[in-house]
Formats: C-alpha cells, sequence, structure tokens
C-alpha cells in the first residue's frame, strides 16, 4: 500500500515529505501531473462483504484517474 501511496503522490505532483524532519520538498515543475487522486484515503471492505468473501479483509483500495 506504501509503494502505490507513494507513487500516486508524486505522478499526481502532491508535495509528499517522507519524513517531518528533512527540509521541505519543492516542486518539480517540468513534470506535469499524470494522475489525479480520487479518494483522499484508502477504501476499505465493509463487514458485508467481508462476510460474504473472507478474503476480502485484506483488501485496500487507492483510486486515480489517468489525465
Amino acid at each position: 500500500d506504501r509503494l502505490i501511496k507513494n507513487f500516486l503522490y508524486k505522478q499526481s505532483g502532491k508535495l509528499y515529505n517522507k519524513s517531518r524532519y528533512l527540509p521541505p520538498v519543492t516542486p518539480n515543475i517540468k513534470l506535469s501531473p499524470s494522475f489525479k487522486i480520487l479518494t483522499k484515503k484508502v477504501v476499505r471492505p465493509k463487514i458485508n462483504e467481508i462476510k460474504s468473501n473472507f478474503y476480502s479483509r485484506a483488501a485496500k483500495l487507492r483510486a486515480a484517474e489517468r489525465l
């Protein structure tokens, strides 16, 4: 999940510091954003789906639209 989150933040043009102790990251203006993040937080399965599909309990969904 962390790999996907970092990739989407990077490709959407949002600033994201890996550490709060490092200096702020400057935006790279040369690259235009290639993704638009649709979900702010991860989407987890509801209890009804977990009851009907036991393996879905480990699923995490992040959605992004390609520009």
